[in-house]
Parts: C-alpha cells; sequence; structure tokens
C-alpha cells in the first residue's frame, strides 16, 4: 500500500463510533431524568460501556494522524510543526467554536423564555467553564465539572496531545527504538493506573484523567500504524473474518462488561485489520452511506450534547407531569430515534456549510504572505 493511500476501511468505523456514543450518552440522560436505563445493566453493559468508543476514537487517531503527518517530520522544520499545528488546529477548533455560540445561544433563550427550567440547568452552564472551553483547557482539571458542550472535554484533550507528540514524531526519525519503546510503556502504564486513579474504577473519565487517557491511547494507535507500516501479520489480518472476529470480541467485551483495558486492546487489533483489509468489509466500507456517517462523525460527536440537553429537559418535564410513571420503552426508542435524526440532520448541514469550509479557508491561510502584506504596508 502507497504511504499516502486513504484508508477507506477506517471511514465507517468513527461513525459507527460516534453513533454508539451519542446512544450511550442518551441512556445517561435517561437516567439523569429519574427514569431506569434502556438496557439494564444487569443484563448487559453494552450501552453502559459506551464510552470505550472514545477510546476507540483515541486510538484510530493516533493511527490515522501518523500516517497523514508522520513522514512530514522527517524533516523537523518550523514550517513543518506550524503546518502540523494549523492543519489540527482547523480540523477541531471551528466547529468547537461554533458549538459553545450554539451553547451560549440555547441558554441565552432558555433564560429568556423559560427561566425556571434556565435555574435547573444553570449548572451545565458555569461563566467559567465557557472561558475554559475557548482556550481547549477542559482536560486540565474543572472545578465545575463537565459544562457546556460535554463532550468537547475529549477534543480538548486531542489538541493538547497533538502538541505533546510533536516531538515524538521528531524522534521516529532519530531514535525509532527508543521512542517506540517508550511510547508502548507510556501507553500501557497509564492504561493500567487511570482506572486505578478514577472513583468507578474504569477509563470513564474525562476532565479528571482525560488527557492522560487520549496520550496513553493516542500512542497505542502511533504503534499500531508501526506494525501496520512493517506489515506485521499483514496475511493474518487482512482476512473479513478475523477483522470481524476482533470487532465482535470487542462487543462481547462491552456486553459482559470485562475490564476496559481488554476491550481497548481489542479495539487496536480491529483498527490493524481493518487498515489491512481488502476484501469484503473494504468492499462495504466503500458504499456511500458507510463512507458518509465516518465523514460526518465529527459533527455527529459535537452536536449530539444539544440534542441531548432538549430532550432531557423535555423527559425531566414529563417526569414532573407524571410522577411515578414510565414513558414505556417504545416511547423512549421513538425519541432516541428523532434525537439521532435530528442530530443526523445538524450534522450533516454542519459538515456540508461550516466544518469542511472553516477547515479549508484556515488552512489556505499563509502566514509568510500575512507577513509579507504587513511588511509592505509598513513602508
Amino acid at each position: 500500500m502507497m504511504k499516502n493511500a486513504y484508508i477507506g476501511t477506517l471511514t465507517p468505523l468513527r461513525g459507527l463510533a460516534a453513533i454508539w456514543v451519542v446512544i450511550f450518552h442518551f441512556d445517561e440522560v435517561t437516567s439523569f431524568a429519574g427514569l431506569p436505563y434502556l438496557l439494564s445493566r444487569d443484563t448487559s453493559m453494552l450501552l453502559g460501556k459506551g464510552y470505550l468508543w472514545v477510546d476507540f476514537f483515541f486510538i484510530l487517531s493516533g493511527f490515522v494522524i501518523t500516517h497523514v503527518y508522520g513522514d512530514k517530520f522527517k524533516v523537523s522544520s518550523f514550517d513543518t510543526i506550524v503546518s502540523f499545528i494549523k492543519a489540527r488546529f482547523a480540523r477541531l477548533y471551528p466547529l468547537h467554536l461554533l458549538q459553545l455560540f450554539i451553547h451560549l445561544i440555547f441558554f441565552g433563550s432558555l433564560l429568556a423564555f423559560a427561566p425556571k427550567t434556565a435555574s435547573n440547568f444553570a449548572f451545565v452552564y458555569p461563566s467559567e467553564g465557557f472561558w475554559r472551553h475557548l482556550v481547549f483547557a477542559e482536560p486540565f482539571g474543572n472545578p465545575t465539572g463537565l459544562s457546556w458542550n460535554m463532550p468537547a472535554w475529549s477534543i480538548g484533550a486531542e489538541w493538547w496531545t497533538y502538541l505533546i507528540m510533536i516531538p515524538v514524531f521528531v524522534w521516529l526519525f532519530r531514535k525509532r527504538k527508543f521512542t517506540l519503546t517508550v511510547l508502548a510503556i507510556v501507553g500501557i502504564i497509564l492504561l493500567v493506573l487511570i482506572p486505578g486513579w478514577h472513583e468507578n474504577g474504569d477509563l470513564n473519565t474525562t476532565w479528571e484523567f482525560g488527557l492522560f487517557r487520549c496520550i496513553s491511547e493516542f500512542s497505542i494507535g502511533i504503534l499500531v500504524y508501526q506494525a501496520f507500516r512493517s506489515e506485521i501479520g499483514l496475511n493474518f489480518f487482512k482476512k473479513d473474518v478475523v477483522g470481524v472476529g476482533f470487532l465482535v470480541m470487542a462487543v462481547a467485551c462491552m456486553h459482559f462488561g470485562v475490564q476496559d483495558i481488554i476491550t481497548v486492546g481489542f479495539f487496536a487489533a480491529v483498527i490493524l485489520s481493518l487498515a489491512h483489509n481488502g476484501g469484503m468489509l473494504h468492499k462495504l466500507a466503500s458504499y456511500p452511506a458507510a463512507r458518509f456517517c465516518g465523514d460526518i462523525s465529527f459533527s455527529l460527536y459535537m452536536f449530539q450534547a444539544l440534542w441531548l440537553f432538549v430532550y432531557w429537559i423535555g423527559m425531566q418535564y414529563w417526569v414532573s407531569l407524571h410522577p411515578g410513571q414510565h414513558p414505556g420503552i417504545v416511547v423512549l426508542l421513538l425519541s432516541m430515534l428523532l434525537m439521532l435524526v435530528l442530530n443526523g440532520i445538524s450534522a450533516w448541514l454542519s459538515f456540508r456549510y461550516f466544518e469542511q469550509p472553516a477547515r479549508e479557508w484556515i488552512k489556505s491561510i499563509s502566514f509568510k504572505r500575512i507577513k509579507s502584506r504587513l511588511s509592505l504596508a509598513r513602508r
């Protein structure tokens, strides 16, 4: 496979991961509204372990970023570093900023038209949280907890991980064995330690240890990419049955609620297998619908909080009118379907008319051209 070839089998996985995380959060919000989970945690942890798809994102991010940018750091010039930072900023910040102001408008509307509801949900929108979001500071501890566009904590974690990993990409071409050894040690040790640090004993940590979570799994993603590029176990991993098998094992681990680190290990194997795959799975991933879900996955992930808050407010209102009653599983499932549709429409509009144009505009900005124009203006 050519170094710069597009690895199409990985794109739909982003869509799957985003949708699973949205459903996990829908289930959590249902419980926040005072109703039982959609799927009892005693029966299955398929939804209860849905947060692990964020870990999948982190591993996939390490893999893809190394695939796209790794070789560019062979020449570790200032221009290379600036180009990398600008590209990642263009990918993350415009949509992050858009969401922040959408939530500002949303909460402002509640204050104006539903002050009692706004008062009940004011804890979600502390003023300090707004400023922390502006500078990607959520992963550095947050006395107010998750706030505003709550899923954005992971975007902040990714941003700081990108910056931290710049020396790693440089060292990959100077001290390869040493760098890979350090990545393996750091990745595994943090994965083992985080559940011990976290009060729930799992990887479902956000602003508390989320940055360490991202660094750990991004490091694993870099290692998985090195295995992919070296074609380690190529004849084994490229088989359809192997890719499907690892994915089934990951889902089974979630269902039975096994230790998170084991599921993360299977996620790494899924990514390696599908990256090598050129068979049935590759053909399935090539379908426009599958590709489309992956393309809009970032917007899917970032828009979810808005619709989840709307659902939360609506369901809490319903519960207040029907104390002790349950709307029924059919109503909850239809509510989830409606939220997914609204989220999907929002994500498509965002991707088509904002995310892509904003990214391309920022990437087109030439700092050298700006500097030249400023110099001319001073003359």
